[in-house]
This record gives C-alpha cells, sequence and structure tokens, in this order.
C-alpha cells in the first residue's frame, strides 16, 4: 500500500481540463497564502439532484494527479481543509486515516433540481517542492442511503432467497450479522447453496455508499491511459499494441470500436508512454465533437476495470450494492428489471447523431423501460452514457435504478464482487488509493484477484507485491450487456463467476462505488 508523505510548495505549470461523461473540471490551478495551498478549479455537470423523497442526491467525485520530476504522474492528496463550495453545496472527504484526502465529494446541501455550475471551488492540497503540472478528475456520483432492503427474487434461482425457501432476502444490517446457508434465518446464495459462512466485512449494502451515475466513458478512460508510465500501458494496452506503435493506431484491434481509441503520439520504449485520443469518425483526428468521447468505454477485462477503480481512488462493488442500487427499499417483483417492473422495450432501436455529445435513440419507448440488449440493439458498440435520460423522461423511462443510477439493466456487464465463492466473500471493501503498481495492476489488499489469485476456493488476501489484481478470483457480472438475452438482464439474475481472467470483451465496462463515510 503505497502512500505519499511529504508536505512542501506546489505551484502550477500548466492547467489541464478533465471531461467524464457529461462532468467538466476546468481552469485547475493553485492558490498560496502564507503555509496554506489550495487547489482552485471550476466544476459543471447535468441533471443533478436532491430529493428528501428518496433521500438521496447526486454528486461529483474529484481527485487530482501532479507530474513529478521524474516525468510521471502521482496521485496528489487534500488536506481535508481550507475548503471554499459555493452557496447550496457542500463537501465530503474520506474520513478513514489510510485513505484521507485521496478524493472529495461535492454535492447540494439542500433539495434541487437542474444542472451544476460552480466557480472558484477551493480546497487545501499536500504541496510539494517545485513546480509541476496538475490535473484534476470528476466522475458523476450517486448517493445510496443506509437502510434496509431486499436481494433476490421468486425467479432466479441463482439468485439469493431466505434459506430453502424461494423468498426474497431482506438486508436488515452489515455483513457480521449474515450467515449463508439453508435455514429459516439464513441468506441461501443459489450458486454456493451449501455455503455456510458469515459475512463478516463483505459490504452488503447497508451502509450508505456512493455509485458512478454512469458507467465509463471513452474520455474518462482516455484521462487514465494518459497518465500511466511507459510500461503501465503496455498492460493495459495489450501485448497486440505497445505504446510505442505508429501514430493513428488503434490499441484495441476491433473495427467496431466505441470510440476507436488510437495512439496520436507514439511512446518511447521504456521511457516516455504514448499519447492516446478518442477517433470514431476514422478520420485520424482526434477527440472532435463527433469522435465518441461521450460513449460507453469497453472491450475490457476485469484487469482493467480494476486499475481505472484503484487509480480513481473507489472500489468494486457487490452483488448486494447492485441490487440495492436498482431496487432501493422496495419488495421485489418477479422478473424486474433496474427500473422496478418488468416492462421493456422488446424491438430494434434506431440510433441518431452516432459519435457526438447528443446521440440519441429516435424510437425509445416512452412507456416502457428501456435497456441496450440484444432484442433492442445486439452490436459490439456501446452508446452514450444517459441515452435515454430527457427532461421528460419516467424512471422506468429513462431505465433509471431507484435511486437515480443509469444503465444498471443492459448496456454493459457490471463487474461486481459475488459471495458465490470463497475468494468473493474474503472481499473487505478498501478503496483505492490512487496509485497503480509498476506494471500498472490494481494493487489493494482482498480485492479479487490480487497476487495472480484464480481460485475461487482460496480468499484474496494482502497484496504481496509481485502480481496485483491480474486475475479475477472473486468477480461475478450483474444487469447483462448489449448482447445479452432477456434472461440475463433481470435485476437478481447472477453470472456463476470464474477465477481465471477473461479476455477484454465488447461486453464490458466500469463502474465502481465509494462508502459514504
Amino acid at each position: 500500500m503505497k502512500r505519499l508523505l511529504y508536505v512542501f510548495l506546489l505551484s502550477l505549470v500548466t492547467a489541464l481540463p478533465a471531461i467524464a461523461n457529461n462532468i467538466v473540471v476546468t481552469n485547475v490551478t493553485t492558490v498560496t497564502t502564507g503555509a496554506v495551498v489550495q487547489v482552485q478549479f471550476d466544476i459543471s455537470w447535468e441533471n443533478s439532484w436532491r430529493t428528501s423523497s428518496t433521500a438521496n442526491w447526486d454528486g461529483a467525485w474529484v481527485f487530482l494527479k501532479f507530474k513529478d520530476n521524474d516525468g510521471t504522474w502521482k496521485h496528489l492528496n487534500f488536506t481535508g481543509s481550507n475548503v471554499f463550495v459555493p452557496a447550496g453545496y457542500t463537501s465530503s472527504f474520506p474520513a478513514n486515516n489510510s485513505e484521507a484526502g485521496v478524493g472529495m465529494f461535492i454535492y447540494r446541501s439542500a433539495n434541487g433540481f437542474g444542472n451544476v455550475s460552480l466557480s472558484n471551488v477551493k480546497a487545501g492540497i499536500t504541496s510539494y517542492p517545485g513546480i509541476y503540472d496538475i490535473k484534476a478528475f470528476a466522475i458523476e456520483m450517486v448517493y445510496v442511503p443506509q437502510g434496509s432492503f431486499y436481494i433476490g427474487d421468486f425467479f432466479n434461482g441463482n439468485g439469493y432467497s431466505v434459506g430453502n425457501a424461494a423468498t426474497p432476502f431482506q438486508v436488515t444490517g452489515v455483513g457480521s450479522t449474515i450467515t449463508l446457508g439453508t435455514g429459516a434465518a439464513n441468506l441461501k446464495d443459489g450458486l454456493d447453496p451449501t455455503a455456510t459462512a458469515t459475512l463478516t466485512n463483505f459490504p452488503t449494502g447497508f451502509n450508505a455508499f456512493w455509485m458512478m451515475k454512469y458507467e465509463l466513458s471513452q474520455a474518462g478512460y482516455i484521462n487514465f491511459l494518459n497518465s500511466l508510465t511507459y510500461s503501465q500501458q503496455i498492460t493495459r494496452f495489450g501485448a497486440a499494441t505497445p505504446p510505442n506503435s505508429t501514430a493513428n493506431t488503434q490499441i484495441i484491434t476491433s473495427a467496431n470500436l466505441n470510440g476507436r481509441i488510437k495512439i496520436i503520439t507514439p511512446g518511447i520504449s521504456n521511457s516516455s508512454p504514448a499519447v492516446v485520443g478518442c477517433d470514431y469518425d476514422n478520420d485520424n483526428i482526434y477527440n472532435e465533437a463527433t469522435d465518441g468521447e461521450w460513449n460507453v468505454i469497453s472491450y475490457l477485462n476485469w484487469g482493467d476495470a480494476a486499475a481505472y477503480l484503484d487509480w480513481a481512488g473507489v472500489r468494486p462493488m457487490t452483488d448486494m450494492e447492485y441490487e440495492k442500487t436498482c431496487r432501493g427499499s422496495l419488495y421485489p417483483n418477479s422478473q424486474e428489471f433496474a427500473w422496478g417492473t418488468d416492462q421493456i422495450a422488446n424491438y430494434a432501436y434506431t440510433e441518431i447523431n452516432a459519435g457526438q455529445n447528443n446521440s440519441a435513440i429516435s424510437n425509445s419507448s416512452s412507456i416502457e423501460g428501456n435497456a441496450i440488449y440484444n432484442n433492442t440493439y445486439n452490436s459490439e458498440r456501446g452508446l452514450r452514457n444517459g441515452i435515454f435520460g430527457t427532461a421528460f423522461s419516467t424512471r422506468q423511462s429513462s431505465g433509471a435504478g431507484y435511486y437515480g443510477v443509469m444503465e444498471l439493466t443492459g448496456n454493459l456487464y457490471e463487474f461486481s464482487v459475488t459471495t458465490a465463492c470463497v475468494a468473493g466473500r474474503s472481499y473487505r471493501g478498501i478503496h483505492g488509493n490512487g496509485t497503480l503498481n509498476a506494471a500498472g495492476d490494481a494493487d489493494e489488499d482482498y480485492w479479487p484477484g490480487i497476487n495472480g489469485n484464480s481460485s475461487l476456493t482460496t480468499a484474496n488476501l494482502f497484496y504481496i507485491n509481485s502480481f496485483g489484481v491480474t486475475q479475477q478470483a472473486g468477480i461475478a457480472e450483474k444487469g447483462g450487456a448489449l448482447n445479452s438475452p432477456i434472461s440475463q438482464i433481470y435485476l437478481s439474475y447472477r453470472v456463476t463467476p470464474i477465477g481465471t481472467m477473461n479476455p477484454k470483451t465488447f461486453a464490458h465496462g466500469i463502474r465502481g462505488v465509494r462508502d459514504a463515510n
């Protein structure tokens, strides 16, 4: 576990905007007053809310990187003090000492709806000697409040239930209150029905947490790749396309890739990393309005997703957290989707303005739930995040979960940590610290696949400085994907875990969570 502990002066050379989905951070600079050093920035995002009816709100998770003297981008911590946020908004920082300052949340302090545009946000930062470039990144998140909820329904035999009864199980506390088994008071895991373990440290979803509002965009993943070292890029690009490949080389070789991430400036072997960009229209001119930066990123595996989550200071979700985010506190309906009913569009969609930030489905349903799956859009190319959300859409027509998280049904599989094996049950919900190992892999204790663990019957343990997350023991999938049949996109449906890392595929994306502490 790596921590930065120096306290010196940091100044700014250049300010670089960060875009992820429709959230934008601009005008990043530093302000020094005596011994206090602050980062200052403007931030905006769309379709924000805070409501007492569901006791939840959305917000921004902001984190920082700086370019060190050795030319590498490193995580920059907030101090948690000397904070200014405009009226009507507030902020919070991780309380856990080992994670303090990794990032900050910004969100509404009172009920309200609409777009957000905040200027001159300030927060104290850890300072360093010298003059540095600095980048600020932001992810839209949704607050899921503490409280009881149900998992499982009456249909999916591989889901959760109360013992041997085919009824949903109510989660009323943290992991230490839940014991797997077939008794009347136990939680039966349909994928591991003989298990009798207590979920002592497992994040059940009872406590409050934040979840990414959308699956990660192309632009968000490009920002990540452009902050890695040459060696780290080798791992994330894949062996077929080293970072020193010629300009305009596509780093993932699929003719139908969402935004066609390509190399703009080749790297220098074992020295300078490559610079990559989006080129959806395939004209070798990058990051234009038609280049798909707003499309969801796919063609990934669990190793890619884990690396991003660690780098961003968040963590993998669990099966239970996924179901709570979809269902809220409501009692389950049989064969329901993330929006709470079994009604879903079942015809081919037509996309307009492909690759642009206003791309849309021109014939989406105004009555049934909308989702990207094989009956509506059986393609290898993911679409724009939040594509069904409009000023007039309902929870059902926008395809939203109970708390407002988008695309939880269909689109891309949600990597989740499962209770269906020993490896998954060993997960303790530790957050990313913003730093990867030298190979570009996540290196957090107890994360699925840490230390190269591919055995479902072996617990994931402390990182031992050899292999990071290079396998996936403990990971499963929820929500289905753009190529899934309807039977696999039900809210309670669960996929049997596989310990060996899957290859990069068009059906997997990135979404993470963070405890609200």
